[in-house]
């Protein structure tokens, strides 16, 4: 299991939400391509960035994302990328920076659009799903699609989505412990690669996703405020049986 540190950019600096509110926002670092660097340093292999304005509709962060690009590059690592990404072009723009993966969220509501993108750059698109009360969220986590959890992970299959991230909205920038029955049920849905995201706090967090066989977890509050080190989680998911 792949342990990837979270950096969500609002405003050009790093921050985190809390249960994705942008009225809830911590900042850590005033230059994302920094912050990654730092991420490298300390054993990343790949970053995940997310462009917050983007996603909320009223701005973009793309010049942060192409710093963060190149600090993968230079660290000889991956990053990839999601927020806004609700067309062709947008997608595009971002695998051409060299992302790993682009995750579309709201477009993932459009099979239409889903299918275009799955088609046009295949498994280097994945399904973001955010959910809260079993419904998937959209609009950077702000609007109530009234679709279940499981439509969107269906639509993710059948469109060919490379993966899907699954996200515990009430959990998430909380740092208060992942919830065991979101995830394990989550895990029960599909048989697509999935990283999971929200509440990661401790080392356990860590070890309890990897037994219920996610590919790879997001881990932000808690790497920021030091709850625990980044090279002790990616030991936990790296060595333990």
């Amino acid at each position: 299991m792949n342990v990837i540190p979270a950096i969500d950019v609002l405003g050009g600096k790093v921050v985190r939400l809390a249960q994705g509110s942008p009225d809830k926002a911590t900042a850590y670092c005033d230059n994302p391509a920094q912050q990654a660097e730092a991420f490298f340093r300390q054993g990343a292999t790949l970053v995940h960035a997310v462009d917050l304005d983007a996603a909320l509709g009223r701005g973009s962060n793309f010049a942060a994302m192409r710093g963060i690009a190149l600090a993968a590059l230079e660290a000889k690592a991956g990053f990839q990328a999601g927020g806004g990404v609700r067309s062709v072009q947008r997608a595009r723009a971002l695998i051409d920076l060299g992302v790993a993966r682009v995750f579309v969220s709201t477009a993932a509501f459009d099979r239409a659009m889903l299918a275009e993108l799955c088609c046009s750059f295949g498994s280097k698109v994945w399904v973001a799903c955010e959910a809260r009360q079993g419904k998937a969220y959209c609009q950077g986590w702000t609007k109530n699609s009234g679709i279940g959890v499981e439509e969107l992970i269906f639509a993710a299959q059948d469109c060919g989505a490379g993966g899907l991230l699954v996200t515990d909205i009430v959990s998430d920038g909380m740092a208060s412990g992942v919830s065991l029955p979101f995830f394990r049920r989550m895990r029960a849905l599909t048989r697509l690669p999935l990283f999971a995201a929200g509440g990661v706090s401790s080392l356990s967090d860590v070890l309890a996703l990897k037994k219920l066989n996610y590919d790879g977890v997001i881990v932000g509050r808690a790497l920021y405020e030091k709850k625990f080190a980044l090279c002790e989680a990616i030991g936990v998911a790296e060595n333990a049986c």
